[in-house]
């Protein structure tokens, strides 16, 4: 699995109705466009790592854990 998809992964499950959280409203707390954030959820344009930083804070997670690379899948 990617990389993108790993945090696309992380994206959906985190916008299920439980979590309460958007895509639109993710988009907002990294400061970039609904299309953009679907443009990297979908791996077309990579991430700015200062986007995963604030990523992994919205997740309370690592930059580490949130790609995959502590051997656990995000």
């Amino acid at each position: 699995m990617e990389r993108w998809e790993r945090i696309a992964q992380r994206v959906e499950t985190a916008t299920t109705p439980v979590r309460q959280i958007t895509k639109g409203e993710i988009a907002q707390q990294l400061k970039i466009s609904r299309p953009a954030l679907s443009r990297r959820l979908h791996g077309k344009v990579g991430w700015e790592y200062d986007e995963l930083e604030k990523l992994a804070h919205i997740f309370g997670t690592t930059v580490n854990e949130l790609v995959g690379e502590n051997g656990d899948a995000a």
